[in-house]
């Protein structure tokens, strides 16, 4: 149950990403599933000793308040970056979606070590004399 929760909610998120990187309108449904989802309660930390290390975190369902915290993310995410700072990354087999914090806002990839990795070693072997 909880994990077809979780799946709905990435789904939601991804239409939501999208429709905010297309200019797109929102679909109120998804506004509300992803509102509906955000008012969970939260997992809460617990300090148990000294330092980060001895941290708990304590909830009724912990299942649920990760999806909430999730939702949460989503919601801030939505509201507070540009859309054309989340970008799809240009590796050919790949379909992330990413938020470029780049200076430049250039960043292509989702990540540098493996689809940036491959796309430099591609342009390499293309540039290099066969022999």
């Amino acid at each position: 149950m909880q994990l077809g929760a979780l799946r709905k909610l990435r789904e939601t998120i991804y239409r939501l990403v999208r429709a905010a990187m297309t200019g797109t309108r929102f679909e109120p449904s998804d506004l509300a599933a992803l509102n509906a989802a955000a008012t969970a309660p939260d997992l809460i930390p617990q300090l148990n000793g000294h330092g980060a290390e001895t941290v708990k975190w304590n909830s009724r369902d912990p299942v649920d308040a990760a999806t909430s915290s999730i939702a949460r993310d989503a919601v801030l995410l939505l509201a507070r970056v540009s859309a054309k700072r989340i970008k799809e990354c240009e590796g050919p087999d790949c379909s992330l979606l990413f938020l470029d914090e780049s200076q430049s806002s250039r960043r292509r990839w989702c990540s540098m070590d493996r689809c940036g990795n491959l796309s430099k070693i591609h342009t390499y072997r293309r540039r290099k004399p066969q022999g």
